[in-house]
């Protein structure tokens, strides 16, 4: 009987480390979707400007629809680094709980 514990425990703690790991896999996916997605929109806004002070070059209308729609991208970006400390946390959270099932 004490082998048969032996080997369930083993298959246990073997089974939790697997459940860990594809967590931690996961875990490192998501940092680096989450980098990919801040670089992508870094590297976007340099665009956005150039294309904000063209219009506004172009057409006072323009212009002030322009500066209408800088507020409500930041209030986008905002929510999204929200989200993105949100998924960070709640990724914390699950290592920390596969980590005490351990």
């Amino acid at each position: 009987m004490t082998g048969m514990r032996k080997d369930q425990d083993t298959h246990a703690n073997s089974s939790t480390q697997n459940h860990l790991s594809m967590a931690i896999s996961k875990v490192a996916e998501l940092e680096i979707n989450i980098m990919l997605l801040k670089e992508e929109l870094e590297s976007k806004m340099p665009f956005f400007e150039y294309d904000m002070g063209m219009r506004k070059e172009q057409d006072t209308h323009a212009s002030s629809s322009t500066q209408d729609d800088l507020p409500m991208a930041i209030t986008k970006v905002a929510d999204l680094e929200t989200k993105i400390m949100l998924i960070e946390q709640e990724t914390e959270r699950k290592i920390a709980f596969l980590k005490y099932e351990m």
